[in-house]
This record gives C-alpha cells, sequence and structure tokens, in this order.
C-alpha cells in the first residue's frame, strides 16, 4: 500500500512537473483586444472546433471599461482560450498550437472558403483531435513573425499556405465574438496578435 502512494505521488509530480513546463498562452487580437478561443458549434458537422475572438467580461463594468486587461491572469478562466506552444524542432519560430480545453491541434484548412458568404482568397482556421504526432503536418505549423525587434506583437502564418490568421473586421450584431479565419496576403490591423503567457514567459 505504500508503495503505491509512492508510486502515486510521483505520479502526480511529474505531471505538474510537465505541465509546468508547457509554455501556456493567451492570444489577443492587437486590434480589437480579444482573445482567440476554439469553439464546438452546435451547427457543425465536423468534429474540428471553429475559431472566434471575444472579450471575457469579469464583471458588469467591465462592459463599459475602454481600458480593457490583456494579460493571462485576468483571463485565464476560459480554457478554451488558453494554447500550448510546442516548438517544432529545427524550425525558427514555429509552433505548434494546442487548445488546452478540447486538448486539440490548431490547423488550416487546404479547402478556401465557397458559398455565398466566402472568399476565395480565405479559408478556415479549425482544431482537430490528433493520435498520433506523427499526423502533425505543415498545415499544424505557424511560424510566428514579429513585427518590431523586442515586440510582443505578432503576424501568426500558418505555414502550409504561408496565409495569415485573421480576425474579421465585421462582427455580427447581438454577437459576443467574431469569427477568425486564415486570410492571404494581408497586412490590415487584424492581422496582428499578441501574447500574454503564464508566469511572465516570453515565446522565445
Amino acid at each position: 500500500m505504500f508503495k503505491l502512494l509512492i508510486l502515486g505521488l510521483i505520479i502526480c509530480l511529474n505531471l505538474n512537473s510537465v505541465k509546468s513546463s508547457q509554455l501556456r498562452c493567451i492570444i489577443y487580437n492587437d486590434e480589437f483586444k480579444e482573445y482567440l478561443y476554439a469553439h464546438s458549434s452546435f451547427f457543425s458537422f465536423t468534429k474540428s472546433k471553429s475559431l472566434f475572438s471575444r472579450k471575457l467580461y469579469r464583471s458588469f463594468r467591465d462592459f463599459f471599461s475602454s481600458n480593457y486587461r490583456t494579460d493571462f491572469e485576468s483571463n485565464k478562466d476560459d480554457p478554451k482560450g488558453i494554447w500550448i506552444m510546442e516548438p517544432v524542432s529545427d524550425r525558427k519560430n514555429v509552433f505548434y498550437i494546442k487548445n488546452v480545453y478540447y486538448d486539440e491541434y490548431l490547423f488550416g484548412e487546404r479547402v478556401t472558403g465557397k458559398g455565398i458568404f466566402s472568399h476565395p482568397n480565405q479559408r478556415f482556421a479549425n482544431t482537430a483531435y490528433i493520435k498520433s504526432k506523427d499526423e502533425l503536418d505543415n498545415t499544424f505549423m505557424w511560424r510566428f513573425e514579429p513585427q518590431k525587434e523586442n515586440s510582443n506583437v505578432y503576424r501568426i502564418v500558418c505555414l502550409a499556405f504561408g496565409d495569415n490568421l485573421y480576425a474579421n473586421k465585421y462582427r455580427p450584431q447581438r454577437k459576443a465574438e467574431r469569427t477568425v479565419y486564415l486570410k492571404n496576403g494581408n497586412n490590415e490591423p487584424q492581422s496582428l496578435w499578441s501574447l500574454s503567457c503564464q508566469h511572465g514567459r516570453a515565446l522565445n
């Protein structure tokens, strides 16, 4: 019995060690000060989760405040908006991005948008559950391109297509979130993102 207790304690300590070594971050859109999160739509016909951005209002006063805080501690209560950054070996500033809540990896869809509300220069970015890391091809690889020297502002680019992660300028009325997708060749401020990581850690 005593050996089992010791074994359980060792396992717990190892799990906590792994968790503390992970780089956990919240990704904010620099234009809207909204954080990136994954969400399973009720009307979705796939298992993958869609991307949105929104503000997390902690109180009624926050709803009317223009001084919205974009730090990890203020917004850590929503695990759907927390992402684990896993460096891709032998690639500078390239990461796999894993959602904490769903335990799924962010990837870029190979097919561009089709339909009445879609644009040929944009494609969806979703999350997907991965059984083995062998499944992680370059659609799951994201390059963080700093926009200024010693800056925390990045363009987040899907390696497979060279498209930027982009928050839609237009948000449906009476909705708290806006859609986030991939867009080709845009230099608009909606494609700029900043990171706030646990324990004040940096991306590099």
